[in-house]
């Protein structure tokens, strides 16, 4: 749909297009329009949203910021007691290039974005805070990284440093895939060296290759939650546990850990993580750590 507009003769600011109701300042574009381009752009790629909308890739990223603008009237009040905030960088491109990323954990609001990672960065922001918004955060979650914690010393000494529960399920999960490699890599030897000095049968040989097989190819199934797991890649749990206990006591671990942090009782939730530590000490210090 297309509508013409005015321009006008304006006494202070000359010839202008006129203002209407459907469209923003500075934008050929309807708000709808704009609003379905944006919600596009976080999704797809420029490319994407520009050959689907039928506008030049270049013309994504004004109504983007158009869009960010009404959205973020006052961005002075983003800062206003920020009690429990969540700091994390990712990468954005090929190369290296990382965003740092820091979120208001009450309002859920993303209140504050800047490109780089590290203490220099991360310092920006709390320069951007009165002393009173510094005094005012108790806790700051991240990745566990050093210069977090030096900022925090730094800046709001009274804060409380924690590791959010993404990266510490991200960490048992390298420590559960540390497990299987290892597990792996054994029942590999002692299944080559038992085809070598015994001698198998042709299906027996096989059935020794397959239980090989189904601990290194198990990674995507030891990374799901049980309920979510296929009925074939139950089997090759039960198989697991038959097998190799070792590794099944890791994926225990990793699940015990995932539901740690869906307890919403603290003490419940302590108790499950002492019971944790008690279950994972066994297990070498490389793989599981306190």
């Amino acid at each position: 749909m297309y509508a013409p507009t005015c321009r006008v003769t304006c006494p202070v600011h000359g010839v202008v297009t006129c203002c209407v109701p459907w469209a923003r300042h500075n934008s050929r574009f309807t708000y709808k329009f704009e609003k379905v381009a944006a919600w596009m752009a976080a999704n797809c790629s420029k490319k994407t949203v520009a050959e689907f909308m039928q506008i030049s890739w270049n013309t994504v990223g004004p109504m983007i910021s158009r869009i960010e603008k009404d959205m973020d009237i006052n961005p002075e009040k983003r800062y206003d007691n920020p009690v429990k905030i969540g700091v994390d960088e990712t990468s954005y491109r090929k190369g290296q290039k990382y965003i740092t990323t820091v979120v208001n954990h009450d309002t859920g609001n993303v209140i504050w974005v800047s490109q780089g990672h590290g203490k220099t960065v991360f310092e920006k922001f709390f320069k951007q805070l009165t002393p009173e918004q510094c005094g005012s955060i108790e806790l700051v979650s991240g990745d566990g990284a050093g210069w977090i914690d030096d900022c925090i010393r730094e800046y709001c000494p009274n804060a409380h440093s924690c590791v959010d529960p993404f990266h510490v399920i991200e960490w048992g999960m390298e420590a559960l895939d540390s497990v299987r490699r290892e597990a792996w890599r054994d029942a590999k030897e002692k299944a080559q060296k038992k085809i070598e000095t015994e001698d198998l049968t042709k299906s027996e040989e096989m059935a020794l290759r397959r239980d090989v097989s189904s601990v290194k190819n198990s990674r995507t199934t030891l990374g799901k939650a049980p309920e979510n797991l296929t009925e074939f890649q139950k089997e090759k749990i039960e198989l697991i546990q038959k097998t190799n206990n070792k590794l099944y006591r890791a994926y225990g671990l990793k699940e015990e850990l995932r539901l740690i942090f869906s307890s919403d009782n603290v003490e419940d939730a302590k108790a499950m993580l002492k019971h944790w530590k008690n279950w994972a000490s066994p297990l070498p210090s490389e793989n599981y750590c306190s």
